[in-house]
């Protein structure tokens, strides 16, 4: 995340870093002065061990296995499955987030 609060802080896009905030909050933070800033976190290809933590917790692979029809979220989009069917089951998950 440092990456990305020094480059749009490079640019002028936002006026504070945020360093002395924890990951979410300064997510947040960012997402504040920045609208997407949280998008170009992830576009950076860096999975930050904060955002792996949320997307692999107990309560949201209970959501997504729902929407899924009890398949395991994270073997749903194998390479056998097509794209669409991929994408419309992220899509659900994520609506539900």
């Amino acid at each position: 995340m440092d990456k990305v609060a020094e480059m749009l802080h490079k640019a002028g896009k936002i006026q504070d870093l945020c360093e002395d905030a924890d990951f979410f909050t300064r997510l947040t933070k960012l997402e504040a002065q920045f609208p997407s800033a949280s998008v170009l976190v992830h576009k950076q290809g860096i999975l930050p061990p904060e955002i792996a933590a949320l997307w692999s917790s107990p309560a949201l692979m209970s959501a997504a296995k729902q929407f899924l029809g009890g398949q395991d979220p994270l073997r749903a989009c194998s390479p056998s499955r097509s794209l669409l069917y991929c994408r419309l089951s992220a899509d659900s998950i994520l609506q539900t987030v």
